[in-house]
């Protein structure tokens, strides 16, 4: 599994991507860091934020889940980025309920990662980074 460093707020936290379970996913998001941009919260699937950067898509999904934990970096299919769940989240549209590729997780920082979904909720977007380690 391959290293990588979420930077927010001037502090960095360790992560992993899940290159074994969704290689071409992973391989994309790989070649695309460093990645920067602005984090939004996506309220409407739950506690978990949005990076807004493209990143190349792959013509099929890998490594597909249904619910969502802690910790959990999501790549969606057509609506491009990257989702970090910091609480109870469960990706879903106006059609309900969306499988989505899981291509990697926190390995600490996740009550920062809360403690930063809630202020951006309340006080809009904020520049989060994501970089090889």
């Amino acid at each position: 599994m391959k290293r990588i460093v979420v930077e927010f707020d001037g502090k960095a936290f360790d992560a992993m991507l899940f290159d074994d379970q969704a290689p071409v996913i992973c391989g994309n998001i790989w070649n695309a860091l460093p990645l920067e941009g602005p984090v939004t919260n996506t309220k409407w699937s739950g506690d978990m934020l949005r990076l807004w950067v493209e990143i190349p898509e792959p013509v099929e999904r890998e490594n597909l889940s249904q619910l969502q934990n802690p910790g959990d970096i999501l790549f969606l299919h057509k609506w491009n980025g990257l989702r970090f769940v910091y609480g109870q989240a469960r990706m879903q549209g106006p059609s309900g309920a969306s499988p989505t590729p899981l291509v990697g997780r926190m390995l600490g920082g996740v009550e920062d990662l809360a403690a930063l979904g809630k202020r951006v909720e309340w006080e809009g977007a904020v520049r989060l980074r994501v970089r090889r380690a």
